[in-house]
């Protein structure tokens, strides 16, 4: 299947809150939808969403260091997919990408649309979630289809 045909959620995990993103299908610009806190159901909460958003797949973003070595984080997010994957229905995939750079590159195009620190410090992981998505979208999809990304921005 096609990735503009999946319907798709971002998350970038982090020790205190999730963020998240959505792509519908047949659209390939994903948006953010938000955070969940990183205590009680969570694993449910995600679930939930998943259902609720009809999601083909979750990608997640894997912390990397430069050389491609794993980090103290990089385990924390490994054992969260080992429990997400036990919890997710079977014909919801997990998919993993590196999400080096993603929080800065998500503050530098929130600050290049005018947004504020109060509002990219509320929304910076949703945002990075986001650009999670775009990163996998971008290396998964047939290059005639890189057109239809960048007519969409």
């Amino acid at each position: 299947m096609k990735v503009k045909d999946l319907c798709l959620i971002g998350i970038d995990y982090g020790e205190k809150k999730l963020g998240l993103a959505f792509k519908e299908r047949k659209l390939m610009r994903p948006a953010p939808i938000g955070c969940f806190k990183n205590q009680g159901d969570l694993l449910g909460k995600i679930v939930r969403l998943a259902k609720e958003k009809k999601a083909d797949r979750i990608v997640i973003g894997l912390p990397l260091k430069m050389d491609g070595q794993k980090t103290s984080m990089t385990l924390k997010v490994e054992t969260f997919v080992h429990k997400l994957r036990q919890t997710l229905p079977e014909k919801i995939g997990i998919e993993l990408t590196n999400e080096i750079f993603t929080t800065q590159e998500a503050v530098e195009r929130l600050r290049g649309l005018g947004k504020n620190e109060s509002f990219i410090e509320k929304n910076i992981d949703s945002y990075s979630a986001v650009l999670i998505l775009e990163r996998f979208i971008e290396k998964n999809q047939p290059k005639e289809d890189h057109k239809l990304l960048n007519e969409e921005q």
